[in-house]
This record gives structure tokens, sequence and C-alpha cells, in this order.
């Protein structure tokens, strides 16, 4: 049981430090590309100057869209309460089938923790549905696959 809860708190750090990358990778990004505009010197020619500065507008604005999704996902990491072991797939949980091995968390990808992949995943997505509620020993398909939830922790 400690391994259990030991694992699922190594997953949702590996989690916070993946979301805190992105963040930071967002800001640096963000500060580059408005020392540029702010450097950007009107040329004699007003329509490429214009052009350029709008182009990194636009640059900024994706940026901040990224940086804000990141946060949200920094929020809901920090929504889930790993107090306590599950006993069925919910926010919060892993889960080891026969395909492979997830985190119900937020959307992430792979992570590996001492050589063994987990896929963080939302409830949002196709397999988080697809898993949801549902209990060590129970069969599931999931795209024409027959999956079998060895266990929930």
């Amino acid at each position: 049981m400690e391994a259990s809860m030991d694992l699922k708190h190594r997953l949702h750090e590996a989690c916070l430090a993946t979301v805190e990358e992105k963040i930071h990778a967002s800001r640096s990004a963000m500060e580059v590309v408005q020392k540029a505009a702010n450097q950007e010197s009107k040329s004699s020619v007003g329509d490429k100057y214009e052009t350029g500065r709008a182009m990194m507008q636009l640059e900024l604005e994706k940026m901040a869209f990224q940086l804000e999704e990141a946060i949200k996902l920094k929020k809901q990491l920090h929504q889930i309460k790993l107090q306590e072991l599950c006993h069925q797939a919910e926010l919060g949980s892993v889960i080891i089938t026969s395909i492979g091995n997830f985190f119900i968390a937020v959307s992430l990808g792979k992570i590996a923790i001492e050589d063994t992949v987990y896929f963080t995943i939302s409830l949002a997505s196709p397999i988080g549905q697809a898993l949801y509620q549902h209990q060590a020993g129970d069969e599931i398909t999931f795209n024409g696959r027959q999956i079998t939830i060895e266990q929930v922790f």
C-alpha cells in the first residue's frame, strides 16, 4: 500500500514538474518575442515594419494562450486528492492494464518512473472515459481492443 501511495505522489510530482517546465518555457519565449518587438526599428519600408510587428503580436498571443493552458493544468493538478487509494478509476488513480499503465490527472503523455512508462491522461480523454469507474478485474473494450484492468490504486 505504501509503495502504491509513493508511486502516486511521484507521478503527481512528475506531472507538476512537466507543467512547470511548460510555464517557464512559455514565459521565457514571451520575453524573447517582446524584447525583439521592442527592438524592431521602423525601416524605410513601413509595411515591412508593420508586418513584422503584427507577426510578433500573433506569436505573443499564441504563447500567452499556451501559458494560460499550462497554468490551468497546474491548478487541476493541485485539485487532485492523493491521500487515499482508489478502488475504481477516477481522478488521481493509477490504473494498471493489459495494454499499459495510466495515471488519471491531466493529459501530458508519457512519464517514466523507474523504467516503467505511465500515460498521464485526463478523465475527458477517450481512454479516460472508457476506464472511468472501473475496478481491478473488469474488462473493457476500447478502440476494438479488449483491455483487462489489473490494478487500480
